[in-house]
């Protein structure tokens, strides 16, 4: 009987030590899965090449786009970006701009560089990507839009923990428009964590 006791209470001890362990590792994985989110403006310039050419300039941002981390240490992001512009001058009929993209960011380094409070690392990044703009002027009167592809590189810059410039060449192609596209983009990111 004594021998079953002892047996019983050296596993509850062992239970007892190993639980604080435990609960520990899966406190670390928990927090290990916490995904960063990427948000940012960019200011950006794109010339259209072939017959149809032209010049867009967008200052202060062309567009604004959100970007998620497929896990913590990941280097592959998906990022949709959204821009809308209204103008309305007194003498001339109003002008809708819009923008829509998708892109998928890869990493060269772990996006986590960007963040970390101490070893902050520039990061380079390709970006294929998919997108829809157009424009309306005076209501229905006049409709331009255009679907395109391309893709980018560019260079993350941090500045401080969490906060990082943003800077890209792209190259596309206008289906609608069937011409050649350059792109420069300048802008700010803002990481933070998803919420547990």
């Amino acid at each position: 009987m004594s021998r079953t006791f002892r047996l019983t209470a050296a596993v509850l001890a062992g239970v007892a030590l190993a639980a604080p362990a435990a609960r520990a590792q899966n406190a670390a994985a928990v927090a290990q899965r916490s995904n960063v989110i990427e948000i940012g403006a960019d200011a950006g310039a794109v010339f259209g090449l072939g017959s149809d050419s032209f010049i867009n300039v967008d200052l202060p941002a062309q567009k604004g786009r959100i970007g998620f981390f497929l896990n913590n240490d990941s280097r592959v992001s998906i990022e949709p970006a959204l821009g809308f512009s209204i103008r309305n001058p007194e003498s001339a009929p109003s002008t809708t701009t819009y923008i829509a993209e998708v892109g998928a960011l890869y990493h060269f380094q772990p996006a986590t560089l960007i963040t970390e409070a101490t070893n902050r690392q520039n990061v380079a990044y390709v970006r294929p990507f998919l997108g829809f703009e157009g424009q309306t002027t005076g209501g229905d009167t006049k409709n331009d839009n255009d679907f395109y592809a391309g893709a980018g590189v560019g260079l993350k810059i941090p500045v401080r923990t969490n906060i990082a410039i943003r800077t890209e060449a792209n190259v596309g192609y206008g289906f609608n428009n069937e011409a050649a596209r350059i792109g420069l983009n300048l802008g700010l990111s803002f990481f933070t964590r998803r919420a547990q």
